[in-house]
């Protein structure tokens, strides 16, 4: 019997082992990410309100990165300020009234200090409500929560953007495929960042990305003939036809540069308004790694079959479009 409640006594001692060390880096980070949460809650009244908490708005003070451990703390937060009564919201139209709850974190020694607020939209634009800190050991942190991966830089780059364009309305965004500057990369890269940042926009509270597919299904047909063969703006700084279609309030361009002997690939990014105005712009160099390796190299030009010419069958037509600039289908 003695041997049995002392095998039991040490499964148990074992077991309590394996979790503390499958949990470590994360249970400190939940405890204080909640405390810290519960803090601004009760010092701003949160209980009973709207909140809206995106990832990008945690991120390192050092550099500005958002890196994997935002999603972290986002998830913490988010889940102690709806316990707490809270309404947490996914960014939207018509937010004014909702507070944001923001913070960063930076090294100091062998600790981290995590800082976190709540702001809501004043007369001079963004004021803080209520504010609390936490230091957190490093070592309790995973060392890959701390290192920028893809995701981190389409964060890094639209905070970057909503930092230079503060608004109380989110507005509109038609995204276009990045410019590919140099020819030194598939053509398919320049949609390819488009719908990285897409996915990094959708979190966004001040900039708001189009389904375009979705949008212009709505669109009647008869208005996509007409605008499809009206004449095109002489300036190019104006809302592209899709955008102008979907009634965007504006459109983000931008061009990549490969720098395949520092194996590193340059974004620059802006958002102008209907107008052609820039409202505000990012750029980033970021590590090639990040990004699949077919697309940034040049496509391989594979060779059609011999045509004939149009002195023999007629005239041979070729009709391309870039995905997104749809304007017609087969049958309509």
């Amino acid at each position: 019997m003695s041997r049995i409640s002392t095998l039991f006594v040490f499964c148990a001692a074992f077991l309590c082992g394996c979790h503390a060390q499958l949990s470590q880096g994360g249970v400190v980070l939940d405890r204080e990410a909640a405390r810290l949460a519960r803090d601004i809650s009760n010092r701003a009244g949160l209980s009973g309100k709207q909140a809206i908490v995106t990832p990008h708005s945690f991120y390192d003070a050092a550099n500005g990165m958002s890196l994997p451990l935002a999603l972290h703390l986002k998830a913490a937060i988010v889940r102690e300020l709806t316990a707490l009564g809270v309404t947490v919201l996914a960014p939207g139209p018509d937010q004014a009234d909702c507070y944001r709850i923001r913070g960063s974190w930076m090294r100091d020694k062998s600790d981290l200090l995590l800082s976190l607020e709540a702001v809501r939209v004043g007369d001079k634009g963004l004021e803080t409500v209520a504010a609390s800190s936490a230091r957190i050991p490093a070592s309790e942190i995973d060392p890959k929560d701390l290192q920028p991966d893809r995701d981190s830089w389409a964060r890094f780059l639209i905070r970057r953007l909503e930092a230079a364009y503060q608004t109380a309305r989110p507005i509109s965004i038609n995204v276009r495929a990045m410019k590919i500057q140099g020819g030194k990369a598939d053509a398919e890269l320049g949609r390819y960042l488009a719908e990285w940042l897409c996915g990094a926009l959708v979190e966004s509270s001040s900039l708001r990305p189009l389904d375009q597919q979705t949008a212009m299904g709505g669109i009647p047909i008869t208005e996509l003939r007409t605008r499809g063969i009206a004449p095109k703006a002489k300036s190019g700084e104006e809302l592209s036809l899709t955008g102008d279609l979907l009634k965007a309030d504006a459109e983000l361009r931008g061009e990549v540069w490969i720098q395949p002997e520092k194996g590193m690939l340059e974004l620059r990014i802006r958002v102008v308004d209907r107008a052609g105005r820039q409202l505000t712009a990012a750029s980033a160099d970021m590590p090639a790694s990040h990004f699949p390796p077919e697309l940034l190299r040049p496509a391989k030009v594979q060779e059609g079959p011999p045509r004939d010419g149009i002195s023999k069958k007629g005239l041979l037509a070729e009709i391309s479009t870039t995905r997104g600039e749809i304007l017609f289908c087969k049958g309509k």
